[in-house]
């Protein structure tokens, strides 16, 4: 939970097992998306990554927001939602209090 007063960026991360760990490189395409209040969407980042063999996890951090703090976000609910290769995967509510 945040204070509207406070944010300027909230920011999500997306972490997992590389699959392919010590075989080979490969490619994963990852979309970040902010789904705000009313249910419309805030942003959709392309997030795609080259995952290196020698890594074990992956990590993938994403933020939206503007520079000025308490401009951008406002009271409500949001959501962070994650997708890979055009699948839904996981999903995070935060809230922000006035």
């Amino acid at each position: 939970m945040y204070d509207e007063s406070e944010p300027s960026y909230i920011y999500c991360e997306l972490s997992f097992f590389n699959k392919l760990f010590d075989e080979e490189d490969w490619e994963i395409r990852i979309r970040l998306k902010c789904i705000g209040p009313n249910g419309k969407e805030i942003c959709n980042l392309k997030c795609d990554r080259v995952v290196k063999k020698e890594d074990n996890v992956v990590y993938v951090r994403e933020g939206w927001g503007v520079k000025n703090k308490g401009t951008y976000w406002k009271r409500g609910s949001y959501r962070w939602e994650a997708w890979v290769d055009g699948k839904y995967v996981a999903e995070k509510a935060f809230y922000i209090e006035k």
